[in-house]
């Protein structure tokens, strides 16, 4: 039986290219080839890129595009966790140099109500199994974004280290780098701290377990407490299900919080941004 990704010594597989269609797909003809969990796909540019529900994602040089092939051996109903553990993994990884970013559900990478990237994950399952797993990371850096995303470098500059004030840039590009070990300058950077994340993300929940991983992943969520209009009734997001439902209470409800609760799927509701 071939061990879980996280629980060897980790080790990276990296091929890079100037251009794509899409990461996850470069992803699977590798696996398909017989390359290893672990392996990582890196791309300047997708000119296929993929997101949630099949949108396309504008992939433009600048912006860092991943996807990591793993080899979990978990069952098929644990395909959610996958993507909460490394949006996770991924904000708690940014958190650590500074960037003080959320999760927007389920798995958007967002600062100050903007989008700053996403993670698309997609398994193949056999026997009730995840045999094989894809996760791609589309991470805005210093790519063109529309006006509810940000990147990075912009990020970055919102949110300076106290004692890096005086070295900042007024105006930043791709050649300008920030702040060792603040904003990436280079890509490859970007992606080494994207890598770490994930591991750290998948780390996390192998080790202690679903619920701890719903735990943190809830100090990160951005809709923690939002308000939404259901059915003309109000309810409050309270935070994810193990099976990567959002977890709301109707705040007029007298009764027992096991009638006054309900779980929303992905796609069923859209939150959007800045809202």
């Amino acid at each position: 039986m071939i061990q879980p990704f996280w629980s060897i010594r980790p080790r990276f597989h990296p091929h890079v290219f100037d251009s794509v269609p899409s990461t996850n797909t470069a992803a699977w003809e590798l696996i398909d080839q017989g390359a290893p969990s672990g392996t990582a796909v890196l791309a300047r540019s997708q000119n296929a890129g993929r997101g949630q529900w099949g949108r396309s994602w504008q992939s433009p040089p600048g912006g860092l595009y991943l996807s990591l092939a793993l080899q979990p051996e978990v069952p098929a109903g644990c395909s959610s966790q996958l993507t909460l553990a490394g949006a996770w993994g991924i904000a708690t990884s940014l958190g650590n140099l500074g960037l003080p970013v959320q999760v927007k559900w389920p798995n958007d990478i967002v600062f100050q109500g903007r989008k700053l990237g996403g993670i698309l994950t997609e398994t193949r399952v056999e026997k009730g199994q995840i045999t094989a797993a894809v996760v791609g990371v589309g991470l805005n850096v210093s790519n063109p974004v529309p006006p509810t995303g940000i990147t990075w470098l912009e990020a970055a500059r919102k949110e300076p280290r106290p004692e890096l004030q005086p070295a900042l840039p007024t105006q930043v590009d791709c050649a300008t780098p920030l702040a060792a070990g603040f904003a990436p300058d280079s890509l490859e950077q970007a992606a080494a701290v994207v890598l770490y994340g994930l591991l750290q993300g998948y780390l996390f929940w192998q080790t202690h377990g679903t619920a701890a991983l719903l735990e943190v992943y809830r100090t990160r969520l951005v809709n923690l407490g939002q308000i939404l209009v259901l059915d003309g009734h109000q309810w409050e997001v309270q935070g994810v299900t193990q099976t990567g439902n959002l977890w709301v209470k109707d705040m007029g409800s007298k009764v027992s919080t096991a009638v006054g609760i309900r779980e929303l799927r992905p796609g069923e509701i859209t939150l959007g941004y800045n809202s």
